[in-house]
């Protein structure tokens, strides 16, 4: 055990890299093993800088061109009341999703994440605030779990009876 433990290790050195060793790549510093007064001279002539030519100067401005708009685009469409708006998602956010559609006369949307296809709507977030605090979702049914022995009983009680009433209605 302690021989294969030391050969894997052994075969596995070679490959790691340990930051002593530096780090590879680009990264790894260069460093000259020649002496300084052993490398060759630069042999190619350095350039002279050359002064860049100036820009030409802009065109002077046609009046009648459209001028841009202070207002950005984005800034130009809000939702009117959005803070309201939002702490009324905060307060429903269990059992609505909050929207707003522009352009309609009840802007303010809230669709039933319980119940599929309830959406109310409203003009403002005060009278949707109080549809959704007053509108009380249908009580959920749960199935519970049956015994099957109690399930066999009642059945085989229900047949006796039925049996019975049978031979009652018979004789009479």
């Amino acid at each position: 055990m302690r021989l294969s433990l030391l050969l894997s290790f052994l075969a596995w050195l070679p490959v790691c890299r340990f930051p002593a060793w530096g780090p590879s790549g680009r990264h790894r510093a260069t460093r000259d093993t020649a002496p300084a007064s052993a490398q060759a001279p630069r042999s190619a002539p350095v350039p002279e800088p050359v002064e860049p030519e100036p820009d030409p100067a802009p065109a002077p401005a046609v009046r009648g061109e459209a001028e841009p708009s202070p207002i950005r685009p984005y800034t130009r469409w809000q939702i009117p009341d959005y803070s309201a708006l939002c702490d009324l998602t905060l307060r429903h956010k269990n059992r609505w999703s909050l929207s707003y559609k522009d352009g309609q006369d009840a802007c303010y949307v809230a669709t039933s994440l319980v119940e599929d296809g309830v959406v109310v709507a409203a003009s403002s977030t005060d009278l949707l605030d109080a549809a959704l605090t007053e509108f009380t979702p249908s009580p959920r049914v749960r199935a519970y779990a049956v015994d099957p022995r109690a399930a066999t009983m009642a059945r085989e009680s229900e047949q006796r009876l039925l049996a019975r009433m049978i031979r009652e209605a018979a004789a009479a």
